[in-house]
């Protein structure tokens, strides 16, 4: 039976997280608004969100709010907002695969691909989404327009990828 698209973006029962991972935002000397957007998203959409952190462009600060927001508060899906540009600070994307047990291509690619549609420079986009444990991590820009554009261009395949992360994992 074909669903139809509510039920196909619907994230009902899914705990999720949102992580923004930023310098400036973490000293307090900027006003974060991608987190906030992001978490109205999730909850319009019927996630649970089940944390939000702020933390600087540090690999092992990532990390740590990853794993925290997986293992203590149970997200399945963990949006990480911010670090995925081309300057040395930029390291989101290398902190999640350190951690990650596989890369999901179809995420970045998706991602690119609307990015593009919008400007050319999408292109260079590091935009990802990886595996960890059964918890999906969509890692996105830390531009607002870049956040809206990259959730509502993986709606429609997100709440299959949780279902499929949920009932295999790595090596299942």
């Amino acid at each position: 039976m074909e669903k139809s698209l509510e039920e196909l973006i619907s994230l009902s029962k899914i705990r999720s997280a949102v992580i923004r991972v930023s310098n400036l935002i973490f000293l307090g000397k900027s006003k974060d608004v991608s987190g906030p957007w992001a978490v109205s998203f999730l909850e319009s959409a019927g996630s649970l969100v089940c944390g939000t952190n702020q933390v600087p462009d540090e690999i092992s600060d990532i990390q740590q709010a990853i794993w925290r927001v997986i293992r203590e508060n149970g997200a399945q899906l963990v949006v990480v907002i911010g670090g995925t540009g081309l300057s040395s600070q930029d390291v989101t994307p290398e902190a999640v695969e350190e951690i990650c047990d596989f890369v999901i291509p179809g995420f970045g690619e998706c991602f690119r691909l609307e990015a593009s549609r919008q400007t050319s420079v999408g292109w260079l986009s590091r935009a990802m989404g990886a595996l960890i444990e059964r918890s999906i991590i969509l890692v996105l820009p830390g531009n607002l327009e870049a956040v809206k554009h990259g959730l509502n261009a993986v709606s429609s395949f997100l709440p299959q990828a949780i279902r499929s992360a949920q009932e295999g994992g790595p090596g299942e």
